[in-house]
């Protein structure tokens, strides 16, 4: 008789249990009706969803309903912008791997600034042009 007890507390502990769990991991879905627009776009993007066809603010509340339950993806990680350094270098590399060391198909030369400045200097052009 006390294991019987034993096993059904146990039970209802699980069962308590579980469905505490469960409505910490869905919360109630928010009125998306009152929400300001860049607050539903911004569900939409997290659950990693997009609505490019919503013209309106209902579209976008029928959307966020809809992508509600989605698990959350992870952002995206911050754009790396390279230093004028790096850039040359990537250029560089590019242009060793290129027919003609960079310079594209023979015969068919892609101006560089130091092209544009022997040209100017043999026209014997006086004026600057900032390119």
């Amino acid at each position: 008789m006390f294991r019987l007890r034993a096993f059904v507390s146990l039970l209802l502990l699980a069962l308590v249990t579980a469905e505490d769990a469960a409505s910490v991991d869905s919360p109630a879905p928010p009125d998306f009706a009152r929400l300001r627009v860049k607050e539903l776009k911004e569900i939409i993007a997290s659950r990693g969803a997009d609505c490019v066809a919503c013209g309106e603010k209902a579209d976008l509340v029928a959307k966020a309903a809809e992508v509600w339950e989605l698990p959350l993806v992870k952002p995206a990680a911050p754009v790396h912008y390279e230093t004028p350094e790096e850039i040359e270098e990537i250029m560089q590399k590019l242009r060793k791997s290129m027919p003609n060391n960079g310079r594209g198909i023979p015969g068919f030369d892609v101006l560089t600034r130091e092209d544009m400045r022997k040209m100017r200097e043999k026209a014997g052009s006086s004026d600057k042009i900032e390119l």
